[in-house]
């Protein structure tokens, strides 16, 4: 007799280590790296792409988690999310978008083609794991130089970012409003305080 209570194979999604990978479509996260990391040592610029332009890039194993504006790194970060568009040619096309608007950092410039030195075996191995396991950043929202929201990166991902960039502004704002009204309750069951000890 069948057992109703049973799922599915394997085991729980919730259990699985969720990677720049195997990031769900259409959700924000942020790379979860530990307070001895640096974000650059995650995410840098790869020089070789778009023709010598350079685009951000990230090693597809790192970590991700929920982005939560409650819990935000001190020190800034950057918002990833797969998103699939409509291709000139017809078909589909997947890509990450990252929002940089809350990273003040700068990120390294990393040459992508670069020989790989093989008398550091271990160096060697390394790299070529890197090499293997690199994503390219589809698209990237910042603001300008103005404080406005931008779009840099492929051209075929322009909807999508900005898609993002209002996604992240809605979360934004339910936080602040969150806040406030925390604020204010605060206040309030203060002077309550003040007028039962009066």
């Amino acid at each position: 007799m069948p057992n109703k209570k049973h799922e599915t194979g394997g085991v729980p999604e919730r259990l699985r280590q969720i990677t720049v990978e195997t990031l769900p479509v259409e959700v924000p996260y942020i790379p979860d790296v530990d307070p001895y990391t640096e974000l650059p040592e995650v995410i840098y610029i790869d020089k070789t792409q778009a023709d010598g332009m350079g685009r951000l890039a990230v090693d597809g194993r790192q970590p991700v988690k929920l982005l939560d504006m409650d819990k935000l790194p001190a020190k800034g970060t950057v918002i990833l999310m797969n998103v699939w568009v409509q291709a000139d040619e017809g078909g589909l096309r997947q890509g990450i978008v990252a929002d940089c608007r809350r990273y003040d950092g700068t990120f390294d410039v990393v040459d992508g083609l670069k020989e790989i030195d093989f008398t550091d075996q271990e160096e060697a191995w390394d790299t070529l794991e890197m090499q293997q396991h690199q994503v390219v950043i589809s698209a990237v929202v910042d603001n300008d130089s103005k404080g406005e929201t931008r779009v840099w990166g492929d051209p075929a991902f322009y909807d999508a970012a900005l898609h993002m960039a209002k996604l992240v502004n809605k979360e934004s704002k339910k936080h602040a409003t969150a806040e406030a009204d925390t604020k204010k309750q605060n206040k309030k069951s203060h002077k309550k305080s003040k007028k039962s000890k009066g």
